[in-house]
C-alpha cells in the first residue's frame, strides 16, 4: 500500500477469543500505517485471547464492545479469519446486526463497495470463504454469488486485482474468492487467469503471491508459505479432502 491513501478510513474490526492473531494484527498494521484509524470490537472489554492455528497466542486489547459500537461510525469493516472467531461471532446477536448494518450500507447496485463513502469502489471478499467453508451462515449466501457475478466483469489478463485501488492481486486470496463460487464454472472463469499467469509470467523466481494482473509481473514476495492457499478448493469438496486426510499418518490407527 502507498503510504496514507487510506488517509481518514475508519476500519471497525470485529473479533472475539479465537481469532487467528495473523489475520487481524498484520492487516491492523498495513491498514494504520497507510492512514486508516481501526477500533477492535469485541462481545466484552479487556483483552481477547489471539490463536496459531492450534495454540494460544498473544491477546489483543478490545477498543469498544458490541453494545457500545454504531456501525454508522465506520466506513468499512475487517473480520479476521479463524473458526473459533467466526463461529462465536455467529451467535451474537449485535455482530449480526453489524453484518446487516455492512451489507445495507456497502451495497452499489450490482456489488459492495470497498468503502462505505466511496461508491464504485469494490474488493474480493475473500475472507468470505471461512464462512461458506465452515457453514457459520454469519453472511447471506446471495451476498458472495453476487460479488462472483460483478467480479467475473473486473477480470484483467491475469486475474482479479485485490481492489479497485491497483492492478495488483495475492495469488492465494484469488483462489479463495475463487472458491466462493457455488458453479464450477465460475470458479473455472476466475480460476483460469490466474493459471494462465503462471504458465506465461516473464519473471523466473520461485511462485510468487503479489502479482500484477495487468502484465503478470512479480511485484514482491516468493516461495512463501501462503502460497498453499490455493488448494483451498479442496475444502470445499469433502469427498476429496476426506480421501486425502484419511491418508495422513496422524489418522492412521497404530
Amino acid at each position: 500500500m502507498n503510504d496514507k491513501q487510506l488517509n481518514g478510513l475508519r476500519v471497525a474490526i470485529l473479533a472475539t477469543d479465537g481469532f487467528e492473531e495473523a489475520e487481524l494484527v498484520e492487516p491492523r498494521k498495513a491498514l494504520e500505517a497507510a492512514g486508516a484509524k481501526t477500533t477492535l470490537i469485541a462481545p466484552k472489554n479487556g483483552k481477547i485471547q489471539g490463536m496459531k492455528h492450534d495454540e494460544k497466542s498473544e491477546k489483543v486489547a478490545v477498543d469498544t464492545t458490541f453494545d457500545n459500537a454504531n456501525p454508522a461510525d465506520f466506513d468499512a469493516v475487517l473480520l479476521p479469519g479463524g473458526a473459533l472467531n467466526a463461529d462465536a461471532l455467529r451467535v451474537v446477536r449485535p455482530a449480526q446486526q453489524f453484518v446487516q448494518e455492512w451489507r445495507r450500507m456497502a451495497t452499489d447496485g450490482d456489488h459492495y463497495r470497498l468503502a462505505f463513502d466511496q461508491p464504485g469502489t469494490w474488493s474480493q471478499k475473500y475472507n468470505l470463504i471461512w464462512d461458506k467453508l465452515l457453514d457459520l451462515k454469519l453472511f447471506p449466501p446471495d451476498l458472495a454469488s453476487t460479488e462472483i457475478a460483478f467480479y467475473k466483469t473486473r477480470q484483467n489478463a491475469y486475474g482479479l486485482p485485490l481492489d479497485s485501488r491497483a492492478l495488483y492481486t495475492k495469488l492465494d486470496w484469488l483462489l479463495w474468492t475463487a472458491t466462493l463460487a457455488n458453479a464450477q464454472s465460475d470458479f473455472d472463469a476466475l480460476f483460469a487467469p490466474a493459471f494462465k499467469f503462471v504458465n506465461q509470467t516473464p519473471d523466473r523466481v520461485p511462485l510468487t503471491d503479489f502479482y500484477d494482473t495487468d502484465t503478470g509481473k512479480h511485484r514482491s514476495f516468493q516461495a512463501r508459505s501462503v502460497v498453499g492457499g490455493v488448494y483451498i478448493k479442496i475444502l470445499a469438496d469433502q469427498a476429496t479432502w476426506k480421501k486425502w486426510s484419511g491418508r495422513s499418518p496422524a489418522t492412521q490407527a497404530p
